[in-house]
């Protein structure tokens, strides 16, 4: 091992005055550096450690003279420990991998804090820290703690889901589930519990989309085999409702019309006194193609009528909005494509409906002998939400 001595001027001026000794001396201040070499000829114990002196925080360049890769001392603290700590934490998607969406900072020189997103369920939220150095030089004060303080009392929850996002293009409906809180740390125990909603609003940017509109006095239904409709090319009746068998179809009249070849087309007249919309009742279905419909002869829509198993439904589709009183003809021709999903090129055609918009009417009629469906069984009342078999209790009225 060999030391070499350096002195490197730190800039501040020094004076030194001995007039015994005739002596005087004009300069500036100077600090000494121990440089060391170490060769250790032996394969074991060949390891030397070098720690950056207090306040000393780096970056230092070290290299060795035998060729090894140069290195950077830097020198570690609880702050930047805590810093790497936090910035791990805050890299993680919470909304989808934890129970509330947390987020960490660091407060010089040694505190991290942990914060949740308001509401009580932040206080299930555990923390535990273990460590690997022997020395115990690095350790935090405490070896598990909870995040407290969140309370879910009288707070205003929003939530916001975007469909667009989600690629929700068709929704049927969507229901809120309501749960007892859970218990912190302990084992759930069944118990009754009572939820009071007050000032509830429904509310909607634009409010027009709010509003429930269905096809009021006016409007104009064509069915299959109107003489308003024509057909071109291969068309057969569409299979019929067949619960034992598991098809689901309840057309229009209880029949419908279907073709697959590409080219085959359907020709509706129609005749409305109000300014309308148009849409065609189909089925979106996995063994369905892709349909053109063109308006007066004017540019083609297209309408997909592929769906996944799991929502194959009757439905209605908008074909034409804004559509002036009188007469037109509406052409809906198979294209011959289809989604790469599906299984076919079929295209049902049950109805078309020129529907002019309206608020929901009250009823005209009121009856003391028939009543609304709501046996246990049946879809009209354990497939609809409560609220919405309330609202058509009350819509229909029955006395």
């Amino acid at each position: 091992m060999t030391f070499k001595m350096v002195w490197k001027s730190t800039g501040a001026p020094v004076e030194y005055e001995n007039p015994a000794e005739q002596f005087r001396f004009i300069g500036t201040r100077a600090e000494c550096h121990l440089e060391a070499a170490v060769s250790v000829p032996s394969t074991y114990g060949n390891e030397i450690f070098i720690t950056l002196k207090a306040g000393v925080s780096g970056p230092v360049a070290v290299s060795s003279s035998d060729g090894s890769a140069a290195d950077t001392l830097t020198q570690t603290t609880a702050g930047s420990i805590l810093q790497s700590i936090a910035q791990q934490i805050n890299a993680v998607n919470w909304v989808q991998n934890g129970p509330v969406v947390i987020s960490a900072a660091v407060v010089l020189p040694n505190q991290l804090v942990i914060t949740a997103t308001p509401g009580a369920d932040g206080n299930m939220v555990a923390f535990y820290q273990t460590d690997n150095n022997g020395s115990s030089r690095l350790y935090f004060t405490a070896s598990s703690w909870n995040l407290s303080g969140g309370s879910s009392d009288n707070v205003s929850w929003h939530v916001h889901i975007d469909f667009t996002a989600l690629g929700w293009s068709n929704v049927d409906k969507i229901w809120w589930t309501i749960a007892p809180a859970l218990p912190n740390s302990q084992a759930y125990q069944p118990s009754e519990w009572a939820m009071v909603v007050t000032n509830w609003t429904v509310s909607s940017s634009p409010a027009s989309k709010r509003s429930l509109k269905v096809a009021g006095p006016g409007s104009v239904r064509i069915e299959e085999d109107s003489t308003w409709v024509s057909t071109s090319g291969y068309w057969e009746a569409a299979p019929g409702n067949d619960p034992v068998n598991g098809a689901f179809a309840f057309w229009s009249q209880g029949r419908a019309i279907r073709a697959a070849a590409a080219g085959a087309s359907v020709t509706i007249e129609t005749h409305c006194q109000y300014t309308h919309a148009i849409y065609v009742g189909t089925r979106l279905d996995t063994t369905c193609g892709i349909v053109s419909a063109t308006l007066d002869g004017g540019a083609p829509v297209t309408l997909d009528c592929y769906y996944p198993m799991a929502t194959t439904s009757q439905t209605r589709r908008l074909l034409f909005s804004g559509v002036a009183a009188g007469q037109h003809k509406v052409v809906i021709t198979l294209s011959g494509n289809k989604n790469p999903s599906s299984q076919g090129w079929y295209f049902y055609f049950d109805f078309l409906e020129c529907a002019v918009a309206t608020d929901v009417p009250s009823p005209t009629v009121t009856t003391t002998t028939v009543g609304v469906a709501t046996d246990f069984d049946t879809d009209n009342t354990y497939k609809l939400s409560p609220e919405r078999l309330v609202w058509n209790i009350h819509r229909v009225q029955p006395q």
